[in-house]
Protein backbone atom coordinates (compact mmCIF):
# COMPACT_ATOMS: atom_id res chain seq x y z
CA UNK A 1 0.00 0.00 0.00
CA UNK A 2 0.98 3.62 -0.35
CA UNK A 3 2.35 5.52 2.63
CA UNK A 4 -0.36 5.88 5.25
CA UNK A 5 -1.30 8.62 7.67
CA UNK A 6 -1.23 8.55 11.43
CA UNK A 7 -4.63 9.04 13.02
CA UNK A 8 -3.49 12.51 14.14
CA UNK A 9 -2.58 13.41 10.56
CA UNK A 10 -5.91 12.08 9.33
CA UNK A 11 -7.88 14.09 11.88
CA UNK A 12 -5.85 17.20 11.07
CA UNK A 13 -6.44 16.81 7.33
CA UNK A 14 -10.18 16.29 7.82
CA UNK A 15 -10.33 19.45 9.92
CA UNK A 16 -8.28 21.40 7.37
CA UNK A 17 -10.50 20.37 4.48
CA UNK A 18 -13.64 21.46 6.32
CA UNK A 19 -12.56 25.08 5.82
CA UNK A 20 -12.35 24.75 2.04
CA UNK A 21 -15.55 22.91 1.13
CA UNK A 22 -18.35 24.58 -0.76
CA UNK A 23 -21.53 22.90 -1.99
CA UNK A 24 -23.98 24.20 -4.58
CA UNK A 25 -27.36 23.09 -5.87
CA UNK A 26 -27.91 24.10 -9.48
CA UNK A 27 -30.01 23.23 -12.50
CA UNK A 28 -28.19 21.89 -15.55
CA UNK A 29 -27.30 24.44 -18.23
CA UNK A 30 -29.19 27.35 -16.62
CA UNK A 31 -27.33 26.91 -13.34
CA UNK A 32 -24.15 25.13 -14.37
CA UNK A 33 -22.38 24.33 -17.61
CA UNK A 34 -18.99 23.33 -18.95
CA UNK A 35 -16.61 25.94 -20.38
CA UNK A 36 -15.64 25.46 -23.98
CA UNK A 37 -12.16 24.17 -23.15
CA UNK A 38 -13.71 21.28 -21.16
CA UNK A 39 -11.82 21.90 -17.94
CA UNK A 40 -13.98 24.40 -16.03
CA UNK A 41 -17.50 24.25 -14.64
CA UNK A 42 -19.46 27.49 -14.23
CA UNK A 43 -22.00 27.55 -11.40
CA UNK A 44 -24.39 30.37 -12.27
CA UNK A 45 -22.80 33.71 -11.51
CA UNK A 46 -21.36 32.34 -8.28
CA UNK A 47 -18.06 30.76 -9.26
CA UNK A 48 -16.02 28.77 -11.77
CA UNK A 49 -14.19 25.59 -10.80
CA UNK A 50 -11.69 23.25 -12.47
CA UNK A 51 -13.28 19.83 -12.94
CA UNK A 52 -11.75 16.90 -11.05
CA UNK A 53 -11.61 13.38 -12.48
CA UNK A 54 -14.53 12.04 -10.43
CA UNK A 55 -16.64 15.03 -11.45
CA UNK A 56 -15.80 14.27 -15.09
CA UNK A 57 -17.06 10.74 -14.47
CA UNK A 58 -20.28 12.09 -12.96
CA UNK A 59 -20.84 14.39 -15.93
CA UNK A 60 -20.29 11.52 -18.35
CA UNK A 61 -22.84 9.40 -16.47
CA UNK A 62 -25.37 12.23 -16.15
CA UNK A 63 -25.21 13.13 -19.84
CA UNK A 64 -25.06 9.44 -20.88
CA UNK A 65 -21.87 9.94 -22.89
CA UNK A 66 -19.81 6.69 -22.93
CA UNK A 67 -16.80 7.24 -20.68
CA UNK A 68 -14.20 6.14 -23.24
CA UNK A 69 -15.60 8.62 -25.80
CA UNK A 70 -15.90 11.33 -23.11
CA UNK A 71 -12.22 10.90 -22.19
CA UNK A 72 -11.14 10.90 -25.84
CA UNK A 73 -12.96 14.20 -26.44
CA UNK A 74 -11.50 15.66 -23.22
CA UNK A 75 -8.00 14.84 -24.43
CA UNK A 76 -8.28 15.56 -28.17
CA UNK A 77 -11.37 17.71 -28.77
CA UNK A 78 -12.33 19.59 -25.59
CA UNK A 79 -14.56 22.04 -27.44
CA UNK A 80 -16.52 19.13 -28.90
CA UNK A 81 -16.82 17.68 -25.40
CA UNK A 82 -18.16 20.96 -24.02
CA UNK A 83 -20.75 21.20 -26.82
CA UNK A 84 -21.88 17.64 -26.19
CA UNK A 85 -22.06 18.02 -22.42
CA UNK A 86 -23.88 21.36 -22.54
CA UNK A 87 -26.33 20.12 -25.15
CA UNK A 88 -27.37 17.24 -22.92
CA UNK A 89 -27.36 19.42 -19.81
CA UNK A 90 -29.82 21.75 -21.49
CA UNK A 91 -32.06 18.76 -22.20
CA UNK A 92 -32.12 17.92 -18.46
CA UNK A 93 -32.81 21.31 -16.93
CA UNK A 94 -35.48 19.80 -14.66
CA UNK A 95 -32.93 17.66 -12.78
CA UNK A 96 -31.03 19.86 -10.27
CA UNK A 97 -27.64 18.56 -9.15
CA UNK A 98 -25.51 18.90 -6.03
CA UNK A 99 -22.04 20.17 -6.94
CA UNK A 100 -19.40 19.55 -4.27
CA UNK A 101 -16.15 21.50 -4.37
CA UNK A 102 -12.96 21.46 -2.32
CA UNK A 103 -10.18 24.02 -2.47
CA UNK A 104 -11.66 25.60 -5.57
CA UNK A 105 -12.04 22.35 -7.54
CA UNK A 106 -15.16 20.42 -8.53
CA UNK A 107 -15.12 17.08 -6.70
CA UNK A 108 -18.42 15.59 -7.88
CA UNK A 109 -21.73 16.35 -9.55
CA UNK A 110 -24.41 14.26 -7.83
CA UNK A 111 -28.18 14.04 -7.62
CA UNK A 112 -29.83 16.70 -5.48
CA UNK A 113 -30.98 13.81 -3.27
CA UNK A 114 -27.35 13.07 -2.37
CA UNK A 115 -26.86 13.06 1.41
CA UNK A 116 -23.54 14.56 2.39
CA UNK A 117 -22.34 12.42 5.31
CA UNK A 118 -19.08 14.24 5.87
CA UNK A 119 -15.77 13.04 7.24
CA UNK A 120 -15.65 15.63 10.02
CA UNK A 121 -18.87 14.29 11.57
CA UNK A 122 -17.63 10.74 11.06
CA UNK A 123 -14.40 11.40 12.96
CA UNK A 124 -16.22 13.19 15.79
CA UNK A 125 -18.48 10.15 16.24
CA UNK A 126 -15.94 7.36 15.72
CA UNK A 127 -12.76 8.47 17.50
CA UNK A 128 -14.21 8.95 21.00
CA UNK A 129 -15.97 5.58 20.70
CA UNK A 130 -12.69 3.94 19.64
CA UNK A 131 -10.64 5.41 22.46
CA UNK A 132 -13.11 4.26 25.10
CA UNK A 133 -11.32 0.91 24.63
CA UNK A 134 -7.92 0.80 26.39
CA UNK A 135 -5.30 -0.72 24.15
CA UNK A 136 -7.00 0.16 20.86
CA UNK A 137 -4.46 0.20 18.04
CA UNK A 138 -4.93 2.13 14.80
CA UNK A 139 -3.61 -0.33 12.26
CA UNK A 140 -4.04 1.78 9.13
CA UNK A 141 -5.72 4.99 8.04
CA UNK A 142 -5.63 7.18 4.98
CA UNK A 143 -7.53 9.71 2.93
CA UNK A 144 -7.52 9.35 -0.84
CA UNK A 145 -9.19 11.54 -3.44
CA UNK A 146 -12.32 9.43 -3.16
CA UNK A 147 -12.50 7.94 0.36
CA UNK A 148 -11.49 8.13 4.02
CA UNK A 149 -10.32 4.92 5.72
CA UNK A 150 -9.74 4.01 9.34
CA UNK A 151 -8.82 0.46 10.43
CA UNK A 152 -8.22 -0.45 14.06
CA UNK A 153 -7.68 -3.60 16.12
CA UNK A 154 -8.17 -4.35 19.80
CA UNK A 155 -5.42 -6.81 20.85
CA UNK A 156 -7.57 -8.41 23.53
CA UNK A 157 -9.89 -9.60 20.73
CA UNK A 158 -7.39 -12.28 19.71
CA UNK A 159 -8.28 -15.77 18.49
CA UNK A 160 -6.39 -18.75 17.10
CA UNK A 161 -7.75 -19.98 13.77
CA UNK A 162 -5.46 -23.00 13.81
CA UNK A 163 -2.32 -23.78 15.79
CA UNK A 164 0.09 -20.84 15.52
CA UNK A 165 -2.24 -18.83 13.26
CA UNK A 166 -3.53 -15.96 15.40
CA UNK A 167 -5.93 -13.23 14.28
CA UNK A 168 -6.76 -9.97 16.06
CA UNK A 169 -10.09 -8.26 15.46
CA UNK A 170 -11.32 -4.70 15.36
CA UNK A 171 -13.18 -2.57 12.87
CA UNK A 172 -12.89 -0.82 9.54
CA UNK A 173 -14.64 2.47 8.80
CA UNK A 174 -14.76 4.09 5.39
CA UNK A 175 -16.66 6.94 3.76
CA UNK A 176 -16.84 8.80 0.49
CA UNK A 177 -17.99 12.41 0.50
CA UNK A 178 -18.33 12.31 -3.30
CA UNK A 179 -20.51 9.27 -3.83
CA UNK A 180 -17.82 6.66 -4.49
CA UNK A 181 -19.43 4.19 -2.12
CA UNK A 182 -21.42 4.18 1.10
CA UNK A 183 -20.40 5.05 4.62
CA UNK A 184 -19.52 1.64 6.08
CA UNK A 185 -18.47 0.12 9.37
CA UNK A 186 -17.33 -3.51 9.25
CA UNK A 187 -15.30 -6.12 11.11
CA UNK A 188 -11.55 -5.85 10.47
CA UNK A 189 -9.22 -8.80 11.01
CA UNK A 190 -5.42 -8.74 11.24
CA UNK A 191 -3.53 -12.00 10.76
CA UNK A 192 -0.47 -11.66 12.97
CA UNK A 193 1.79 -14.14 11.18
CA UNK A 194 2.06 -11.84 8.16
CA UNK A 195 0.11 -8.69 9.15
CA UNK A 196 -2.46 -9.19 6.40
CA UNK A 197 -5.57 -7.12 6.92
CA UNK A 198 -9.08 -8.27 5.93
CA UNK A 199 -12.37 -6.36 5.86
CA UNK A 200 -15.43 -8.55 6.50
CA UNK A 201 -18.51 -6.74 5.26
CA UNK A 202 -21.79 -8.12 6.54
CA UNK A 203 -24.03 -5.20 5.66
CA UNK A 204 -24.98 -4.49 9.27
CA UNK A 205 -23.88 -0.86 9.06
CA UNK A 206 -23.86 0.61 5.59
CA UNK A 207 -25.58 3.86 4.74
CA UNK A 208 -25.89 5.21 1.22
CA UNK A 209 -25.69 8.94 0.64
CA UNK A 210 -29.36 9.32 -0.23
CA UNK A 211 -31.61 11.79 1.53
CA UNK A 212 -34.40 14.26 0.84
CA UNK A 213 -34.44 16.53 -2.17
CA UNK A 214 -32.33 19.67 -1.80
CA UNK A 215 -33.18 23.18 -3.05
CA UNK A 216 -34.48 23.89 -6.54
CA UNK A 217 -32.98 27.31 -7.30
CA UNK A 218 -31.26 27.93 -10.61
CA UNK A 219 -27.95 28.06 -8.73
CA UNK A 220 -27.37 28.59 -5.01
CA UNK A 221 -24.77 27.69 -2.43
CA UNK A 222 -26.07 24.92 -0.20
CA UNK A 223 -25.98 24.91 3.59
CA UNK A 224 -27.57 22.13 5.66
CA UNK A 225 -30.74 23.28 7.44
CA UNK A 226 -31.62 22.42 11.04
CA UNK A 227 -33.68 19.39 10.00
CA UNK A 228 -30.78 17.92 8.04
CA UNK A 229 -28.34 18.65 10.87
CA UNK A 230 -30.59 16.90 13.40
CA UNK A 231 -31.00 13.85 11.13
CA UNK A 232 -27.24 13.64 10.60
CA UNK A 233 -26.59 13.94 14.34
CA UNK A 234 -28.94 11.00 15.00
CA UNK A 235 -27.24 8.98 12.27
CA UNK A 236 -23.77 9.51 13.71
CA UNK A 237 -24.99 8.52 17.17
CA UNK A 238 -25.95 5.16 15.62
CA UNK A 239 -22.50 4.95 14.09
CA UNK A 240 -20.92 5.55 17.50
CA UNK A 241 -22.95 2.67 18.97
CA UNK A 242 -21.96 0.43 16.05
CA UNK A 243 -18.28 1.19 16.65
CA UNK A 244 -18.68 0.13 20.27
CA UNK A 245 -20.42 -3.10 19.26
CA UNK A 246 -17.82 -4.07 16.66
CA UNK A 247 -15.16 -3.95 19.37
CA UNK A 248 -16.73 -6.77 21.36
CA UNK A 249 -16.21 -10.54 21.36
CA UNK A 250 -19.77 -11.10 20.18
CA UNK A 251 -19.11 -9.19 16.97
CA UNK A 252 -16.11 -11.41 16.12
CA UNK A 253 -17.38 -14.87 17.01
CA UNK A 254 -19.13 -15.61 13.71
CA UNK A 255 -16.10 -14.48 11.67
CA UNK A 256 -13.75 -16.64 13.77
CA UNK A 257 -15.90 -19.71 13.18
CA UNK A 258 -15.98 -19.06 9.43
CA UNK A 259 -12.19 -18.79 9.42
CA UNK A 260 -11.81 -22.09 11.27
CA UNK A 261 -14.19 -23.85 8.88
CA UNK A 262 -12.40 -22.35 5.87
CA UNK A 263 -9.06 -23.67 7.15
CA UNK A 264 -10.41 -27.19 6.78
CA UNK A 265 -11.85 -26.84 3.26
CA UNK A 266 -9.24 -27.79 0.63
CA UNK A 267 -8.60 -26.72 -2.95
CA UNK A 268 -9.15 -30.08 -4.62
CA UNK A 269 -7.85 -29.44 -8.13
CA UNK A 270 -5.36 -27.02 -9.69
CA UNK A 271 -4.49 -23.90 -7.63
CA UNK A 272 -3.98 -21.80 -10.79
CA UNK A 273 -7.50 -22.62 -12.01
CA UNK A 274 -8.90 -21.91 -8.55
CA UNK A 275 -7.30 -18.46 -8.57
CA UNK A 276 -8.69 -17.78 -12.06
CA UNK A 277 -12.16 -18.75 -10.89
CA UNK A 278 -11.88 -16.43 -7.87
CA UNK A 279 -10.47 -13.68 -10.09
CA UNK A 280 -13.39 -13.98 -12.49
CA UNK A 281 -15.91 -13.88 -9.65
CA UNK A 282 -14.38 -10.95 -7.78
CA UNK A 283 -12.83 -8.90 -10.59
CA UNK A 284 -9.12 -9.46 -9.99
CA UNK A 285 -6.88 -8.14 -12.77
CA UNK A 286 -4.50 -10.58 -14.45
CA UNK A 287 -1.44 -9.22 -12.62
CA UNK A 288 -3.33 -9.39 -9.31
CA UNK A 289 -4.22 -13.02 -10.03
CA UNK A 290 -0.53 -13.77 -10.63
CA UNK A 291 0.34 -12.25 -7.26
CA UNK A 292 -2.41 -14.19 -5.47
CA UNK A 293 -1.26 -17.48 -7.04
CA UNK A 294 2.34 -16.72 -6.07
CA UNK A 295 1.37 -16.17 -2.42
CA UNK A 296 -0.96 -19.16 -2.38
CA UNK A 297 1.89 -21.45 -3.47
CA UNK A 298 4.48 -19.73 -1.26
CA UNK A 299 2.32 -20.02 1.84
CA UNK A 300 1.68 -23.70 1.13
CA UNK A 301 -1.91 -23.58 2.40
CA UNK A 302 -4.15 -24.94 -0.37
CA UNK A 303 -7.45 -24.30 1.38
CA UNK A 304 -10.21 -21.70 1.40
CA UNK A 305 -8.41 -20.00 4.30
CA UNK A 306 -5.19 -20.11 2.28
CA UNK A 307 -6.95 -18.41 -0.64
CA UNK A 308 -8.24 -15.68 1.69
CA UNK A 309 -4.74 -15.02 2.97
CA UNK A 310 -3.14 -15.09 -0.47
CA UNK A 311 -5.52 -12.36 -1.60
CA UNK A 312 -4.99 -10.17 1.46
CA UNK A 313 -1.21 -10.66 1.20
CA UNK A 314 -1.33 -9.60 -2.46
CA UNK A 315 -3.12 -6.44 -1.30
CA UNK A 316 0.06 -5.33 0.48
CA UNK A 317 1.88 -5.09 -2.86
CA UNK A 318 -0.63 -2.66 -4.38
CA UNK A 319 0.36 1.00 -4.25
CA UNK A 320 -3.14 2.40 -4.67
CA UNK A 321 -4.77 2.44 -1.21
CA UNK A 322 -8.32 2.30 -2.60
CA UNK A 323 -7.55 -0.79 -4.67
CA UNK A 324 -5.56 -2.44 -1.88
CA UNK A 325 -8.57 -2.07 0.42
CA UNK A 326 -10.79 -3.58 -2.27
CA UNK A 327 -8.57 -6.68 -2.19
CA UNK A 328 -8.84 -6.80 1.60
CA UNK A 329 -12.62 -6.85 1.12
CA UNK A 330 -12.25 -9.57 -1.52
CA UNK A 331 -10.52 -11.72 1.09
CA UNK A 332 -13.60 -11.29 3.27
CA UNK A 333 -15.87 -12.24 0.37
CA UNK A 334 -13.93 -15.47 -0.27
CA UNK A 335 -14.33 -16.31 3.41
CA UNK A 336 -18.10 -15.92 3.04
CA UNK A 337 -18.54 -17.97 -0.14
CA UNK A 338 -21.40 -20.44 0.15
CA UNK A 339 -20.57 -24.13 -0.14
CA UNK A 340 -21.62 -24.48 -3.79
CA UNK A 341 -19.73 -21.29 -4.70
CA UNK A 342 -16.52 -22.55 -3.06
CA UNK A 343 -16.86 -25.97 -4.76
CA UNK A 344 -16.76 -24.20 -8.11
CA UNK A 345 -13.43 -22.69 -7.05
CA UNK A 346 -12.01 -25.76 -5.34
CA UNK A 347 -12.84 -28.11 -8.19
CA UNK A 348 -11.82 -25.85 -11.08
CA UNK A 349 -9.64 -27.81 -13.47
Amino acid sequence: MTAMMTVQQLASEVKRQQQFKRDFVARPWEGFRMHEEGQLLSVGDLAEFPIGRYAHGDLAEFTEIPRAYYDKMLKDEPELLARNVNTWLEAQMDQPRLIRTLEGRTRCVRSNKFRSLDNGDLMEAALPALYEHPGIKIQSCNMTESRLYLKAVLPKLEFEVKKGDVVQFGLSISNSEIGQGSLEAAVFALRLVCLNGMVIEDGKFRRSHIGGRLGDDVAAEYFADETRKAADAAFFLKLRDTVKHLLTEAACEEAVERMRRAAGVPIKQRPDKAVKEVGKKLGLAEGEQDSVLDWLIRNGDLSQWGMVNAITRAAQEIEDYDRATELEKMGGKVLELAGHEWRRVAEAA
